[in-house]
């Protein structure tokens, strides 16, 4: 196969390109593989004694999505395995599109919840903005699913890109009327950030001044630099959608958008478990009921709810003879009292050795 000096340079050019996005997209899932492995006993821990609830479903889908996103690696990279268009296809949307999708979608509405109990909100203020953020969501995901679609349409391989070793290429999207409409949906999502970040802000506004303490401690008492951090890479994200040029060579683009689909998910799973440790009991038990067990009733210390899973302790007291029980009476004075006479006492059996 003959090449013209032009053809050269210019299969060099994409070759190299080629070759950065794949080091860059290894060396991301990589980070997340480590985050995941050193945070497992934290989610043996705290997530697996849950009741199945909203709460531990959203988590470990967000958390498992990014695991299952990498079965795309085998699309851009260079593996060596001989797949059918029709294959590179159904594995672009289902991963790709539907589980990059969903999982983002999921971050973002444990985000609005954290949100929504940080604000302690009227329920008419609550379904004001879930209206407004379901319809944003609409109107950036119906043209963004349609474009996805085209762009999961694959032709068969060349020669070079077999002996180069991949096993999909891509049609690309040559319809303008959909490039147009994905652009459109690029300034809806935007939009959306914008609302997000806006909203984030005011809340930890309010919380400030109505609570003792510099903002830092606020941010920290609340959680704040998880959703801070998510609110500004989600905005990050939607600008980089919105000014993107359409070259396939885009390399700063594209790793960011790999950064965007492991990070966030990241940020949303540390959300949900550190604002259970909020030091205000509102916001436990607002999290509690919406997420996670119903909350108990009385007063808690930090450390009691960190471990909600358990029962609560109870007072051990020991038997003195038969069906009789000591208990503390005064400044340490000891006085027997017939089983049956205290009903709230709890009788638990000394162990005899």
């Amino acid at each position: 196969m003959s090449l013209t000096p032009q053809q050269l340079a210019r299969l060099t050019q994409v070759a190299s390109a080629s070759l950065k996005l794949e080091y860059a997209d290894l060396s991301i899932h990589t980070v997340y593989v480590y985050y995941y492995l050193t945070t497992l006993s934290e989610e043996v821990n705290v997530m697996w004694p849950q009741k199945w609830r909203i709460g531990k479903g959203l988590f470990l889908f967000i958390r498992y999505a990014p695991l299952f996103f990498m079965v795309t690696i085998l699309l851009n990279m260079r593996v060596y395995a001989d797949l059918s268009p029709k294959t590179c296809t159904n594995l672009w949307l289902a991963f790709r599109t539907t589980l990059d999708f969903t999982s983002i979608l999921a971050s973002e509405v444990a985000l609005l919840i954290c949100l929504f109990a940080l604000l302690n909100a009227r329920r008419p203020y609550v379904l004001l903005l879930v209206a407004i953020y379901t319809g944003m969501t609409l109107g950036a995901s119906i043209p963004s699913l349609r474009y996805d679609e085209r762009v999961a349409q694959t032709l068969p391989l060349t020669q070079l890109e077999h002996e180069l070793g991949y096993a999909c290429t891509w049609a690309g999207v040559s319809d303008p009327g959909i490039g147009l409409a994905n652009k459109k949906a690029g300034y809806v999502s935007l939009a959306k950030a914008v609302v997000l970040s806006v909203f984030a802000l005011y809340i930890f506004l309010v919380r400030y001044r109505n609570q003792t303490g510099t903002l830092f401690q606020t941010m920290r008492r609340d959680s704040g630099i998880y959703i801070l951090s998510f609110v500004a890479l989600r905005l990050g994200a939607a600008l980089a959608l919105t000014l993107r040029t359409e070259n396939d060579l885009n390399l700063p683009g594209y790793a960011f958008s790999i950064i965007f689909q492991v990070a966030v998910p990241m940020l949303a799973c540390r959300l949900l478990l550190e604002i259970r440790k909020s030091g205000d009991t509102t916001v436990r038990t607002a999290i509690s009921t919406i997420l996670f067990n119903p909350p108990w009733t009385g007063d808690e210390t930090k450390e009691n709810f960190d471990d909600d899973v358990h029962e609560r302790p109870q007072e051990m007291v020991r038997f003195q003879g038969v069906g009789r029980r000591r208990v503390a009476d005064g400044g340490g004075v000891n006085q027997d009292v017939e089983v049956g006479t205290d009903t709230n006492a709890t009788v638990v059996e000394e162990r005899r050795v």
